[in-house]
Order: C-alpha cells, then sequence, then structure tokens
C-alpha cells in the first residue's frame, strides 16, 4: 500500500460542489476530485466518496471497484439519493457508510472518520471481525418502575463501553414505545427500532447494521420506535434474534428496556450475560425491585450475574444500605449519588460521562464500567449447563 500523508486524503467520486463543501466543512480536508475508474495506486485516499449511479448495472461496477479497492486499504463511503434500497449492496462491497448527498455536515464528519479510522487499522483489528463467543456480553438493564433514572444508567454504561472498545459496543433501546435513549443522546436517526425487524427475523446481519445509527462517540445506537403504534410491529422473537446478530458483531450490546417486565424485556434478558437492576433508596423502589427479582427468579433468569444499581442515593433520606439487603437479600453493587450536573448534562442530551466524568455521579457509573470484562455466557448456554449438572 502507498504511503499515507500525515493529512487524511479524500477523494470526491461527484462533481456536486454542495458535496465538497460538506467535505470540507466536515473534514477541514479539500477533496480531491477524481473519477473512480481513473484512480491509481499512487493516489489511494484513506476515504473515497463515491455518487452511486440509479442504473443498476453501473451502480453494481460501481460496488465490485470499492470492493478491489477494499483489498488496497481504502475505505469509501457511498452517496445515493435511496440510501435504503443501495445500503446493503453497498455493505457487502466494504462500504462504511451510505448517506443521501445532501446529509448535514455532521453526518458526513462520522462517515468519514469511520473511513480514515478504519482505513490506518491493521487487518488484524479491523471492525468487521467477528466477536469470539466468549468475549461478547449482552448486558441488559432492568427497572421494576419507572422514574429511577435506568435510562441514563444504560446510556452511560454503553457510552463507558464505547470510550474502551470503539465501534465494538452497541446500545439498543427496547422500550419500543416510549423510549428515550435516542433523547438522552441528542440523536435523531432516520431509522428505528421497527425498520429493522424484517433483516432481524431474516437473519439477515448486514441488513440490520444498514439501520444503524452512531453517536459522534463512535457509539451504534438503536433507538425506539418514533410512533407507539410502530411498535407493534417489535416482536419478542424479532428483539431476541436482534440481540443474537449483535452479540456476533459487538463485544458489548447494552440493552435498555421498559420498566417493569414485558415479552420484549424477556427476548432480551434470555439472551443475557449480565443483568444491570436500577433502583432507588426508597420504600417503593426497594419493594418494586423485590418483586421483581422474584419473578426472573421463577423465569431461571436470577443466576445471572447481577449488578444492583441503587441510582439517585441521598444519605439523608434514612434509608441505608443494611436496610436494602434486608430486604432484598442482595448487597448494593454501585450506588450513583443524586446529582444537579446529571439532570442538566440529560436535558442538553449529553450523557454525564461525557460532560462532567469527574462528577460524583459520574464516578459512580466508570464503577459500573468497570465491573465487565469480556468473557460471558448467554442466559440461555447457563440454564442449558445447569439442567445438564442435575
Amino acid at each position: 500500500m502507498p504511503d499515507r500523508h500525515p493529512e487524511p486524503r479524500i477523494v470526491l467520486c461527484d462533481e456536486d460542489p454542495a458535496v465538497e463543501e460538506r467535505i470540507l466543512q466536515a473534514s477541514g480536508v479539500s477533496p480531491t476530485q477524481r473519477s473512480l475508474a481513473d484512480l491509481e495506486d499512487a493516489e489511494l485516499p484513506e476515504a473515497l466518496v463515491v455518487r452511486l449511479s440509479d442504473d443498476e448495472e453501473t451502480r453494481q461496477g460501481q460496488l465490485q471497484r470499492l470492493e478491489r479497492l477494499l483489498d488496497e486499504g481504502v475505505r469509501s463511503v457511498a452517496l445515493s439519493d435511496t440510501p435504503t434500497d443501495v445500503a446493503l449492496a453497498a455493505l457487502r462491497a466494504g462500504v462504511v457508510d451510505v448517506l443521501r448527498p445532501e446529509a448535514d455536515v455532521a453526518e458526513y464528519r462520522q462517515a468519514l472518520l469511520r473511513a480514515v479510522d478504519r482505513a490506518t487499522r491493521l487487518p488484524s483489528t479491523t471492525v468487521d471481525a467477528p466477536v469470539p463467543e466468549a468475549q461478547r456480553r449482552v448486558i441488559v438493564v432492568l427497572a421494576p418502575k419507572g422514574g429511577v433514572g435506568k435510562t441514563t444508567v444504560a446510556t452511560n454504561l454503553a457510552l463507558g463501553l464505547a470510550m474502551r472498545a470503539p465501534e465494538r459496543t452497541v446500545l439498543v433501546d427496547l422500550d419500543a414505545q416510549f423510549g428515550d435513549v435516542l433523547t438522552s443522546l441528542n440523536m435523531f436517526p432516520e431509522y428505528r427500532l421497527h425498520d429493522m425487524t424484517t433483516a432481524a427475523l431474516a437473519g439477515d446481519a448486514l441488513g440490520v447494521k444498514t439501520f444503524l445509527a452512531r453517536h459522534e462517540s463512535g457509539l451504534a445506537v438503536i433507538g425506539a420506535s418514533d410512533h407507539p403504534a410502530q411498535a407493534d410491529s417489535v416482536s419478542g422473537v424479532a428483539a431476541s434474534r436482534l440481540v443474537t446478530l449483535l452479540a456476533e458483531s459487538f463485544q458489548y450490546v447494552v440493552v435498555d428496556t421498559a420498566a417493569g417486565i414485558n415479552d420484549l424485556t424477556l427476548a432480551a434478558a434470555d439472551a443475557a450475560t449480565d443483568l444491570v437492576l436500577v433502583t432507588t433508596l426508597d420504600v417503593i423502589g426497594i419493594r418494586a425491585l423485590r418483586r421483581e427479582m422474584e419473578v426472573l427468579d421463577q423465569l431461571s433468569l436470577l443466576h445471572l450475574p447481577r449488578h444492583v444499581v441503587v441510582n439517585r442515593h441521598d444519605p439523608r433520606h434514612g434509608i441505608t444500605a443494611a436496610d436494602f439487603v434486608a430486604n432484598i437479600g442482595a448487597g448494593i453493587d454501585v450506588q450513583v449519588p443524586v446529582s444537579k450536573v446529571a439532570l442538566l448534562a440529560s436535558n442538553q442530551g449529553i450523557p454525564l460521562l461525557s460532560a462532567a466524568p469527574r462528577d460524583p455521579a459520574a464516578v459512580a457509573l466508570t464503577k459500573l464500567v468497570e465491573r465487565f470484562a469480556t468473557t460471558a455466557r448467554t442466559g440461555r448456554q447457563r440454564r442449558r449447563d445447569k439442567k445438564e449438572n442435575q
């Protein structure tokens, strides 16, 4: 592969000046304009932006050329007026992302960063390599009732893991009707949970990846449906298959769930390696958590590694950790103190670990992140092993 310049080289195979301007604003680099056929080995860039043809035969030729360039270390971003129609074929050709030409500068920036990052990695560390089963962690975040900050915990946990495993972490909002993960991250993606149901049921991992949104941190995100009626198409079977597919490609799959227990929650828990149980240190929260744990025990899910998080802890309320243990029969693993900074960050759509990493609440959430190692077994595997040993 030819020598790289310190400043990433970006080649644009399109004559639209608006696209050229967006690339310049997104990267700070003025792209070199060339036709795809004119690229030479001595001019190979780190990132290649190509507008795909509307003609199917011509487009197929373009994708074949991009696939050959992939072997030379070039990562491509494709432009199309119909990204959904061409995305699957583009991903199979090694394209990093498919954007509409009129996408905003932030989307261009994220796509170009991924392209340059992948172009400069060694083949052995490519993000497309399958994750060994022993390293997969499927972390399901549960709460028996709303209002305890479950989504805040899930979002910051996912972000913290993404900081340790860039582009190897995905956050899924399985509160299909009223999930707030996207609000917590200030994201407004085109595609949501219900859009990937068909691909998940078909076992089409590339199809699922087509719909993933990307946070600026590198965290992949699947947001809840933006209308409750759309959530009806998301079945427990589809949710289970989705989580399983994601675990094959991501080291960490963090799943936020609806309050209480429903079919989607149980589907995720069935594939889980770990449960994070979130509550508050008050009478209502403790009683609700005890009932939820009883249900999980009846469903043979409570034997999974569990991490009990008491959120918004305020010692002035009079209920102690000893009171918690006496009622629950389990200890507290992480206590997240009440934090005005956390509320402010949440209202701004910025995870606390990004907004104020030294805040006491952020320090506690970091301890939660650090609890997760790389070895894991799914809930289904654990139950099978338990039966075999009986």
